[in-house]
């Protein structure tokens, strides 16, 4: 049965949240599979399935957001000893069904209502409950706070355009969205930095996160938005001629 996320031992090491972007793909290898004996590795959804981590922390036991399974999966963690820590309802939304439902041997964490892309409805610091946002990364990294963390280290949230190369569920499909949770998670780390007195670095400051000021020039997401629209482009105009030409069949 789930047991709240309160009853794990919590330890004063560094905490790296590993997140699933494109620059995953440029680190040494081995340095990712190294990381779990230099201090505590949170992943952030599949990346556990991929890169050996202590916890993963989830919103959804399924990719398809808004789908609840009917048992518990059974994930392939690359570390086997991996522990599941996942939000009380699916998606972080209390409309939605609740994930403790689920009988399976995971953790779960209670939490506020999340609220739309560029709002952010913070918990109180005290409390037992856990952050969550459009971005699962908020989760993992007020989950890290939580836990005791002396620092908190990011990697692989690049809050740009897709995933890395050898992720294992969606690989390098490009997800548009990604960039517009930047807002929500400078505010996670002002939050994380103001009320637990704990630094937050990323190892991709000038991606996700932007400059020094926390910006991302226009023109950038300019060039790639119009690439990946190039790019999905003749599936888009396939998809609707295929449409049509089945309504016409249909009326003949």
């Amino acid at each position: 049965m789930p047991k709240e996320w309160t009853q794990l031992s919590e330890s004063s090491e560094i905490y790296f949240v590993i997140g699933s972007g494109f620059s995953l793909d440029n680190y040494p290898d081995g340095f990712l599979d190294s990381l779990m004996s230099h201090g505590v590795v949170v992943g952030v959804n599949d990346v556990a399935l991929d890169v050996p981590c202590h916890y993963v922390v989830r919103k959804c036991f399924l990719n398809d957001e808004g789908k609840m399974p009917e048992k518990m999966p059974e994930y392939k963690f690359a570390n086997n000893d991996c522990k599941l820590v996942i939000s009380q309802f699916d998606s972080g939304n209390k409309e939605r069904p609740l994930n403790t439902d689920i009988k399976g041997d995971y953790y779960f964490f209670k939490h506020r209502q999340t609220m739309s892309m560029w709002g952010m409805n913070f918990p109180d610091p005290e409390s037992d409950e856990i952050l969550v946002s459009w971005t699962t990364s908020s989760s993992a990294i007020h989950f890290a706070a939580k836990m005791g963390a002396r620092l908190i280290v990011l990697i692989g949230q690049d809050l740009t355009s897709g995933n890395y190369s050898k992720y294992s569920t969606l690989g390098t499909r490009y997800f548009t969205g990604y960039w517009s949770f930047r807002g929500q998670a400078i505010k996670t780390q002002r939050f994380i930095e103001e009320n637990y007195e704990i630094a937050v670095c990323s190892l991709s400051p000038f991606m996700g996160t932007g400059y020094a000021d926390n910006k991302w020039p226009r023109r950038n997401d300019s060039i790639i938005k119009s690439l990946v629209i190039l790019r999905n482009f003749p599936r888009i105009v396939s998809n609707k001629l295929s449409s049509l030409f089945g309504r016409d069949k249909k009326k003949d």
